[in-house]
C-alpha cells in the first residue's frame, strides 16, 4: 500500500488502484460538548419530585440549547468550509439533511396523533346510542 498526501485528500492506492480518500478532521473535544449540552437540555425536562436532579446545572439546562445550536452551526460551517458554495451543492446538503432529519420528524409527529384518534374512536365506540356514555365504561373514564 502506497500512501501520498494531497492537499486536503489523501492518495492511496489499492489493488493497483488510485483511491482519494477525504481527510475529515472531527472535533470530537466540541462533538462531547455538543452531547453534555443535549444530555442537560434532555434531563432539564425530567419531573423534579426527585431531590437528585435539584442542581443549579440541571435547574439552568434550558441554557444548553444555545450552546448546542450555536456550536452545531460551527460543525455545519466547517464542514462546508471547504466545499465550492454552488446552488448544487446546498440543494444537495439541504437535501440529504432533511431526509435524515424528516423520518423522525414524521414519526413523532404522527405516533401521538394516532395515539389521539384511537383514544377518541374508543371514546365513541363507549357512547350508547343516545350520545351517553353507558354501563361499565362509565366508571373506566
Amino acid at each position: 500500500m502506497q500512501d501520498r498526501h494531497a492537499s486536503s485528500a489523501t492518495l492511496v492506492t489499492v489493488a493497483m488502484k488510485p483511491v482519494v480518500v477525504a481527510d475529515q478532521a472531527r472535533m470530537t473535544e466540541l462533538e462531547s460538548i455538543r452531547g453534555l449540552a443535549a444530555l442537560l437540555v434532555m434531563l432539564f425536562h425530567l419531573p423534579r419530585w426527585n431531590p437528585l436532579l435539584d442542581v443549579d446545572l440541571l435547574r439552568n439546562g434550558c441554557l444548553m440549547v444555545d450552546l448546542f445550536f450555536v456550536s452545531s452551526g460551527f460543525v455545519i460551517c466547517r464542514a462546508c468550509a471547504d466545499r465550492r458554495a454552488l446552488l448544487r451543492d446546498l440543494l444537495r446538503f439541504q437535501f440529504l439533511r432533511l431526509a435524515r432529519l424528516h423520518p423522525v420528524h414524521v414519526v413523532f409527529l404522527f405516533f401521538p396523533l394516532l395515539i389521539e384518534l384511537a383514544t377518541y374512536a374508543a371514546s365513541l365506540a363507549a357512547k350508547g346510542p343516545d350520545g351517553m356514555v353507558s354501563g361499565a365504561a362509565a366508571f373506566s373514564a
